[in-house]
């Protein structure tokens, strides 16, 4: 269903012709956003916390993120090779590739031209 939208902007005007935007793909680009946020809030906490690695206890504390935000982010930050995984016991650490922060600058220099 397409619906109008009522704007002040007077009946001709451009942005009444614009159409409905369903909640889901509203929703999954705030998730996007939001996911990406966080992940560069944990890629942070990581860079400057983690000689000996955090467990995802620590960063949970640290981030004030939930517990299960946060190891889907820690997931998807391991599958782009951009934080490390180590096992200690029942522990799991994490830390922060500093290969990945060499890339990143790389490309970024590349992209502007230096």
């Amino acid at each position: 269903m397409v619906s109008k939208l009522n704007f002040p902007f007077g009946k001709s005007s451009e942005f009444q012709r614009r159409t409905y935007i369903p909640d889901d793909i509203v929703d999954n680009i705030i998730n996007n956003i939001m996911e990406k946020k966080m992940a560069e809030a944990i890629l942070k906490i990581l860079e400057k916390n983690s000689k000996n690695g955090l467990t995802i206890t620590d960063i949970v504390n640290l981030s004030k993120f939930s517990r299960s935000a946060v190891r889907t982010i820690l997931a998807q930050l391991e599958g782009a090779n951009q934080v490390s995984m180590r096992n200690i016991g029942m522990a799991k650490l994490y830390s922060f590739k500093k290969e990945a922060q060499d890339l990143n600058e790389n490309s970024h220099s590349a992209d502007s031209g230096i």
